[in-house]
C-alpha cells in the first residue's frame, strides 16, 4: 500500500522536461563586475561557459527561463559599462592615458555598445532665417543681405 501511495503522489507532481538550468544567482554580481571593466555582455557567456543566447534567455522578461535578478543585474551592468567607456573617452580626449587614443575605435565601440549614432538627415530642423542688415559706420550706409530658408544642424 505504501508503494501505491508513493506512485500516486509522484504522478501528481509535474515532470521537469529538459536539462536543468545552469543559472546561478552569483552570476548577477559576476556580470556587473565583468561589464564594469568595459567588457561586453556577450563575452560574459565565455566566463561562465554558456552560449550568449542563454544569457539573453535568462534576461528576457517574457521568456520561460527568465531570471528576475539577472535581468536587473544586466541593467546595472550596462550602466556601469557605459560609465567605464565614457571615462575612457574623457581620458583619451585629454590625453591622460599613456599611449595614443584611437578616436575612431572609441566611436565605433560607443555606437555598437551604447546605441550612439550619427545624426540622420531627417532629424535636421528647418528654420526661417531673417534678412541680415549690416550697417557700416564708416560709409554711412546699410546693406541688407537676404538669406534663404535653410536647414540648420
Amino acid at each position: 500500500m505504501d508503494k501505491k501511495s508513493k506512485k500516486t503522489t509522484s504522478s501528481l507532481e509535474p515532470k521537469k522536461i529538459g536539462r536543468p538550468t545552469l543559472y546561478q544567482p552569483k552570476f548577477c554580481e559576476m556580470l556587473i563586475k565583468h561589464m564594469s571593466s568595459g567588457l561586453s555582455f556577450e563575452s560574459f557567456a565565455a566566463v561562465i561557459d554558456v552560449d550568449s543566447d542563454t544569457l539573453y534567455k535568462w534576461s528576457q522578461e517574457d521568456g520561460e527561463q527568465f531570471k528576475a535578478g539577472f535581468f536587473e543585474a544586466k541593467r546595472i551592468a550596462f550602466s556601469k559599462n557605459l560609465l567605464w567607456w565614457e571615462k575612457e573617452g574623457i581620458d583619451g580626449l585629454w590625453n591622460t592615458k599613456k599611449g595614443s587614443f584611437n578616436s575612431s575605435n572609441f566611436i565605433f565601440q560607443m555606437k555598437n555598445r551604447h546605441k550612439w549614432r550619427d545624426k540622420q538627415p531627417d532629424e535636421e530642423v528647418r528654420t526661417v532665417v531673417q534678412p541680415l542688415i549690416i550697417e557700416s559706420p564708416i560709409a554711412g550706409k546699410s546693406f541688407e543681405i537676404k538669406t534663404m530658408e535653410g536647414k540648420t544642424q
